[in-house]
């Protein structure tokens, strides 16, 4: 029995490096996967994602079943990416860290996920207005995505159409990129006000503003425009 007892503690000890080993592999599989489905993404037309992006996304969803919240430090992320909000609920809550190296998860859900995925993390204390590492709220994310669900439910649950990014581009200036009027008639029902300058740019691109919805106050604390904003229309 004494031999026993040290034969039985070396398979344990194997067998916890050889699961540390998977958890690994998987993680890198992850992070593969996860690229495929940023490349799909930019793989459409301008505001819209690539035909593929769905079932990128549900092959990385499958993948993420696997995971943990020790399987690596973006594995909560790249649920978000994979838009499985059950394996979100069960990462997050089994303590995975909330992190996104560039922005926050509501922007990565905004991009990526679905308004189901938009709630959750709202619920959870995710705060509309937050840039963290990006450049302006989530809003701007789901804007330069073109998804009309993302942007129809933050604007419905309190998102600034009014907000500025870090360099005073304005969201109803950043959907001008998209070419889609009903993105753009969107967002002025909802209460944006362009600039006359961003109304200049619109005329441009053949984009109607409506005469009546222009900003020309100086002074005004939202939809206003910094000359050295970096916005290129």
């Amino acid at each position: 029995m004494r031999k026993f007892v040290p034969l039985v503690v070396a398979l344990v000890i194997s067998l916890s490096a050889h699961a540390q080993e998977s958890e690994t592999a998987l993680y890198e599989r992850l992070g593969f996967m996860a690229s495929e489905v940023v490349s799909e993404y930019l793989n459409g037309s301008l505001c819209s994602p690539g035909p593929n992006l769905a079932e990128k996304q549900a092959e990385l969803a499958e993948a993420v079943s696997q995971a943990t919240p020790s399987t690596g430090p973006l594995v909560l992320e790249i649920a978000v990416m994979a838009n499985s909000l059950s394996d979100v609920q069960r990462l997050h809550e089994g303590g995975a860290l909330p992190l996104s190296p560039f922005s926050t998860l509501l922007h990565t859900a905004a991009t990526f996920g679905s308004p189901a995925m938009l709630e959750y993390f709202v619920g959870v204390g995710f705060g509309l207005e937050d840039a963290g590492a990006g450049s302006g709220p989530a809003l701007f994310a789901a804007v330069q995505g073109g998804n009309i669900d993302n942007i129809k439910w933050l604007i419905a649950n309190g998102a600034d159409v009014n907000a500025t990014d870090k360099s005073g581009g304005s969201v109803i200036r950043y959907s001008l990129v998209c070419g889609d009027q009903a993105l753009v008639d969107l967002l002025l029902e909802a209460g944006a006000v362009p600039s006359s300058r961003t109304h200049d740019s619109a005329q441009r691109l053949g984009i109607s503003l409506g005469p009546d919805q222009i900003d020309r106050e100086p002074m005004r604390n939202h939809a206003k425009e910094s000359d050295d904003c970096s916005w290129p229309l």
